[in-house]
């Protein structure tokens, strides 16, 4: 079962939405409805499967490769911008330069 499934069945079950989304496939709302499990047994199911999963993305080494390899070229591009700019105005400035020096 995908995550977003069950963070909307979290949200319904805690109150935050009071409108159920109509599923065919089995879910924790429907042990709910069918064996009047209680609520809480299937928070901590789902809590726990989120946090299993979190775990795992987090100590996964192709999620840190990937987080390094965006966290360099975020940093490649800020360099480029910060660059540019700076050619920029310094163009800017020698060009105001021989203004003044014309004048």
């Amino acid at each position: 079962m995908s995550n977003s499934i069950i963070r909307k069945q979290l949200q319904v079950l805690s109150g935050e939405k009071l409108k159920v989304p109509k599923t065919k496939a089995k879910s924790p709302l429907d042990k709910i409805r069918k064996n009047k499990e209680e609520e809480p047994d299937i928070l901590e199911e789902n809590l726990n499967y989120l946090r299993k999963n979190a775990v795992l993305k987090k100590e996964s080494v192709a999620a840190k490769k990937k987080r390094e390899l965006v966290a360099v070229n975020l940093e490649k591009q800020k360099q480029k911008y910060l660059d540019s700019k700076k050619a920029r105005v310094e163009k800017q400035r020698k060009k105001n330069a021989n203004r003044k020096t014309l004048e």
